[in-house]
């Protein structure tokens, strides 16, 4: 499960792209799939980003005030 900031996060991007809101729940679903999809293109481990453990860290965005990003624990 996606840590609520990482939720928060998507559904910012996703209005960003998409021009459409989505409620949390609809949010964790969509970012699930798509780190499903993103794991099955990349089976190797991508450096920063631990995808098979499913474990995530946050940090601040510097150049988008209030946005935080999903990282995965090395």
């Amino acid at each position: 499960m996606l840590p609520p900031e990482a939720i928060e996060e998507f559904k910012i991007l996703y209005h960003e792209r998409f021009g459409e809101q989505v409620s949390d729940q609809e949010a964790a679903v969509l970012a699930e799939k798509l780190l499903d999809l993103f794991r099955a293109v990349y089976r190797k481990n991508v450096p920063g980003v631990s995808l098979a453990g499913k474990t995530h860290s946050t940090f601040r965005d510097e150049k988008r005030p209030g946005l935080v990003t999903l990282r995965g624990e090395r």
